[in-house]
């Protein structure tokens, strides 16, 4: 009997929304605004993906076609690595425009991301672009926030909610149908979404791009899903405890106006002042002034040689079997990358804090929390981009000591540095190869964001029985 008034409540709540013309255009200007939204960016992706292709075999074509040269200075001539494109980041291109998708390998130094397409932008204005999640995170909740705000107000101005509770209606069973009717409205939208970006995915990226991709569109759909619910939800409770549609409009549009623009402003704000990131300039000044302090050539040289001598049993530098020289450069190497490497951790370490400062943020505002989630998903966030950072400084830390190691097995009647080799070394290294870490790294990166949305849901839960038990009839 219960679930027979529920479902009637709920079907009613369907209908009526569906059969308000208003919310039919709104439905339909969403559904045109993430079409247009997705078509954008998964047409920026292609755009990309076609243009990473090109960059990485021009880069290869270059490398491998450089003719005669000594390889330490091979290695100092370096070579660009980029970011493999990812079609789910169509959805949310988080900061990928400023974090940059290409990186300068070279001998002794780790650069910095090349390539900004907002080199003067700052991460605030990712919340400025119009993409698949500013609709999701900005426009659909402000649509549930007029599906929702009148659910429970409207009706007790009219009289209607007196009569329903008058007849034996617990509260409860009027919330919770209220709550089923509008979000089958929800689904509505959330479903040719579904099919249009698993369809999206299969088409432009095949099934290779579908089986890596597909799951992770379908966690970015569920996250909006929850959030969407999530609002859905209070937007119900603010209409029970308020007595009149208008004051429960107004607080309503309060929240999400500070929920989409403010705290997001004012979230970046808190996060720069509590872990202040050095600049470029002030970066670069304490490498070099580390690296002044790293031992010196010939004090390098003496080492290496010492070691080597033990090392072969023998008692001059031209009995060696090896030429230092090239052991001497790998040795340096890798005390300028630990340099390079402190400076930069903490540099990393800086921006990182400053974004989970970000996302705890959340705990106030989940749409804070959402947004975090969201660019993690899409693989657009800070957390993937050191990911890839990672990769690229391995992959030139390896092909460095490549060359260095080739220089060190030339005997010593070769000149190390009037040494060259040709295309047989060049191909010896690898193409840099790259991929995004799996679906369950993201959630263990985003692990916080995900309780933030836990206890916000465990908080509307809590509130729902004292909302309704405290509702005014009149």
């Amino acid at each position: 009997m219960q679930a027979d008034i529920i479902a009637i409540i709920a079907q009613k709540e369907f209908k009526q929304v569906w059969l308000d013309g208003r919310f039919r255009w709104i439905f339909g200007i969403l559904l045109l605004l993430f079409g247009l939204a997705g078509w954008a960016g998964f047409s920026q992706q292609q755009d990309y993906r076609s243009q990473f292709e090109h960059a990485m075999h021009e880069q290869r074509e270059l490398w491998v076609n450089k003719g005669e040269m000594n390889p330490h200075s091979a290695a100092h001539h370096g070579m660009h690595v980029f970011k493999p494109a990812s079609l789910v980041a169509a959805l949310d291109q988080g900061l990928q425009s400023y974090l940059g998708v290409s990186l300068f390998l070279e001998a002794h130094k780790q650069n910095q991301s090349r390539y900004r397409q907002a080199e003067d932008g700052t991460v605030l204005q990712r919340f400025a672009v119009m993409n698949a999640a500013t609709v999701a995170e900005v426009m659909v909740p402000l649509m549930i926030i007029l599906l929702s705000f009148g659910a429970f107000a409207s009706e007790r101005e009219s009289g209607t909610l007196r009569q329903l509770l008058s007849l034996g209606l617990p509260p409860s069973q009027l919330w919770l149908g209220k709550m089923l009717g509008l979000s089958a409205s929800l689904a509505v939208l959330l479903l040719p979404l579904a099919l249009l970006g698993l369809g999206t995915l299969w088409l432009a990226g095949g099934a290779e791009a579908f089986a890596s991709g597909a799951p992770r569109l379908l966690s970015w759909l569920g996250l909006h899903a929850l959030y969407w619910l999530l609002f859905l939800w209070g937007g119900l409770l603010i209409s029970a405890r308020c007595r009149t549609a208008r004051l429960a409009l107004l607080l309503l549009l309060a929240f999400w106006f500070s929920n989409s623009f403010i705290g997001p402003r004012l979230g970046m704000m808190v996060a720069s002042l509590l872990h202040k990131a050095p600049t470029s300039v002030e970066l670069q000044a304490a490498i070099e002034a580390d690296a002044s302090q790293v031992m010196d050539w010939d004090t390098r040289t003496q080492k290496v040689e010492a070691r080597l001598l033990k090392q072969y049993g023998v008692k001059k530098v031209q009995d060696l079997p090896v030429n230092p020289a090239g052991l001497i450069l790998a040795d340096a190497e890798i005390d300028d990358a630990r340099v390079y490497q402190v400076h930069l951790d903490h540099l990393q370490n800086d921006w990182q804090n400053q974004w989970r400062v970000f996302a705890k943020l959340g705990l106030l505002l989940p749409g804070m929390a959402v947004q975090n989630l969201s660019m993690g998903l899409a693989g657009s966030d800070w957390q993937h981009h050191r990911h890839f950072a990672a990769a690229a400084e391995a992959y030139r830390l390896d092909f460095v000591q490549r060359m260095n190691t080739d220089v060190s097995r030339k005997t010593q009647a070769v000149d190390a540095y009037e040494y060259t080799a040709g295309k047989e070394l060049w191909e010896a290294v690898k193409p840099f190869h790259y991929d995004l870490p799996a679906l369950a790294w993201v959630w263990q990166q985003q692990l916080s964001g995900l309780l933030i949305l836990a206890g916000w849901t465990l908080l509307l839960a809590l509130l729902t029985p004292l909302a309704l038990k405290r509702m005014p009839v009149d």
